[in-house]
């Protein structure tokens, strides 16, 4: 890029980068791939060359993949084929996801990977009970508040889902804390050793465990006033603008729900 915008000074008089840590995770597997490759065929070593760029490309791509075969995993439980086809052939052009295939390692397209998995397996938690399927949906939610600290949001799907499985939420919920009180501790504990890795990051480099990296003049993060509006319809973020398909989606939803 033109300018190092990536990085934040800190008090300490530390340079710490930016974005959450999730994202390197999850870009770890094809790094070391293409080490290798840079080792084998000569390379510059320097996380930077041929091919880094190709193995860690192809990595991202794999991730946007993958996560329409799971969307559509998902919907299978509930739909018939020809009607998950359509949704997720309309899914793919009608949103963002079509436009992020020309940039495989932004966050977009990991999120909408470890999303769908999350779901995945919250579909096979409230039909089965298994604890194996509660440390996954624990790991993977960690995961992804590693790579975007705002989509902790993703919760709410995680508690509401027994009602799009058709259940009854407070008998489901009533049943978990009669007997799976195990799960309500495993999982915080989970997610709390995800996001150790962050504050570990923080602490080392930063010197405190909580950090604000987006502290700065162009960007931050603004809890107390609402940008709804330009969030929905302006021409540099609107949601409704670059995702019209959405206003529809919405609309349905409002009609069913009044």
């Amino acid at each position: 890029s033109s300018s190092v915008y990536q990085f934040t000074l800190t008090e300490t008089g530390n340079y710490i980068i930016r974005y959450p840590i999730g994202q390197a995770i999850l870009y770890l597997p094809f790094f070391i791939i293409g080490h290798l490759c840079a080792l084998l065929f000569d390379y510059p070593t320097d996380g930077f060359s041929l091919p880094y760029d190709i193995a860690m490309r192809i990595g991202g791509l794999a991730y946007h993949s993958l996560s329409f075969y799971l969307i559509g995993r998902i919907l299978l439980n509930f739909f018939k084929l020809n009607v998950v086809v359509l949704t997720v052939l309309v899914l793919f052009l009608g949103t963002y996801i079509f436009c992020s295939l020309n940039y495989p390692l932004i966050a977009h397209g990991s999120l909408l990977f470890l999303i769908s998995i999350l779901l995945l397996f919250c579909q096979q938690y409230y039909k089965q009970f298994k604890t194996k399927y509660l440390i996954a949906i624990a790991s993977v939610f960690g995961l992804i508040c590693l790579c975007r600290h705002t989509d902790v949001i993703v919760i709410i799907p995680v508690i509401f889902w027994p009602l799009v499985m058709g259940k009854n939420l407070k008998e489901v919920w009533t049943e978990i804390l009669k007997t799976r009180k195990r799960d309500l501790v495993i999982a915080p504990l989970i997610v709390f050793l995800f996001a150790m890795i962050q504050f570990s990051y923080w602490k080392t480099v930063g010197g405190s465990f909580f950090i604000d990296s987006y502290k700065t003049p162009s960007e931050g993060l603004d809890f107390l006033s609402p940008h709804t509006i330009p969030f929905l319809f302006s021409f540099k973020t609107g949601w409704f603008i670059y995702t019209p398909l959405m206003a529809i989606v919405m609309f349905y939803l409002f009609m069913r729900a009044f």
